[in-house]
């Protein structure tokens, strides 16, 4: 057991300490001093130790004081609060909303498809049977396709073409675009030549009985004879008439025939002038029953005319 005055030395010490710490306290409140900040105490950087070889002599560790950090303070700029709208008549306050409004770009309107025909015209407007003549148009505007009727079909514009109608016929220029269509028309007189009269010039042969006649209407595929006989010197007598050439569904001109038959030996030569294409001649024999014309028709070649 230790002797009681020693126990009385550290009761005066702890006693001193308390009011140390107490007096330390009361002059730090009256200051208005802020508590320091704690102070940074970095351990010092030992210096690496040598791989150290049995028996060699060991040196004495040296350290470092320990650095002190000075503290920093940082004052950070004050947070600006959003403004809340005021409440009205008790309802829950709404934030205003942004609305943004897309517009289309402008289309253009679409320009009108519209055909547009200058000009369309004849050279000539009236011609004779077997003439011909010149359609011509000019530019036409907007088309997507020009085309010419009765039988002529897609043109370019500007153009020209060459026609050669048997009959008045009437032309018709058509240019279309989409749904539009827009025409011109052009109409070509043809003047047809004065048919020849069949009025025979001499008297009608009385031929004997058993005599071949070649008197009637004879038809091969699209040739037409019409013919008839007159009077007899000798061995022949004279045969006229009419000659066509049917192409179509247009009525043919008819050309003039005529020439001379054998009633005997039923043989007939024709010499025809058939408008407005070249003359032509025809040689053939008529058979006993007079029903049967075979020959050569000059252009053509071998035709067989049957009796109608």
């Amino acid at each position: 057991m230790k002797p009681i005055s020693e126990h009385w030395l550290w009761l005066g010490v702890v006693i001193l300490l308390l009011a140390l710490a107490a007096t330390l306290s009361i002059f730090l409140v009256s200051a208005n001093m802020r508590p320091t900040a704690p102070t940074l105490q970095v351990p010092p950087t030992a210096a690496p130790k040598p791989a150290s070889s049995p028996g060699a002599p060991t040196r004495p560790l040296t350290l470092t004081p320990a650095l002190t950090v000075a503290p920093i303070t940082a004052t950070l700029p004050a947070r600006v609060a959003s403004p809340v709208p005021t409440q009205v008549g008790g309802a829950s306050p709404t934030r205003p909303r942004t609305t943004t409004v897309v517009v289309p770009p402008s289309t253009p309107a679409p320009t009108a498809c519209l055909p547009q025909i200058t000009t369309f015209a004849a050279d000539r407007a009236t011609l004779a049977r077997g003439e011909s003549t010149v359609l011509r148009w000019g530019a036409i505007a907007n088309a997507q396709r020009i085309e010419l009727d009765n039988g002529i079909g897609v043109v370019a514009a500007p153009g020209t073409r060459a026609v050669a109608p048997t009959q008045t016929t009437t032309f018709t220029l058509t240019a279309t675009c989409g749904s539009n269509r827009a025409t011109k028309a052009v109409t070509i007189t043809v003047n047809q030549p004065a048919v020849p009269t069949l009025a025979p010039t001499i008297a009608p042969a009385t031929l004997p009985a058993g005599q071949r006649s070649v008197t009637g209407i004879w038809m091969s595929g699209k040739y037409i004879l019409q013919l008839e006989m007159g009077a007899c010197v000798g061995a022949e007598c004279s045969v006229q008439g009419e000659f066509s050439e049917w192409s179509g569904t247009a009525a043919p001109v008819p050309g003039f025939a005529n020439g001379t038959f054998n009633p005997a030996t039923g043989a007939l030569a024709l010499k025809i002038t058939a408008m407005p294409v070249p003359d032509k001649t025809f040689a053939g024999t008529l058979d006993a029953s007079n029903t049967k014309l075979a020959g050569q028709l000059s252009g053509v070649g071998a035709l067989t005319f049957a009796k109608q």
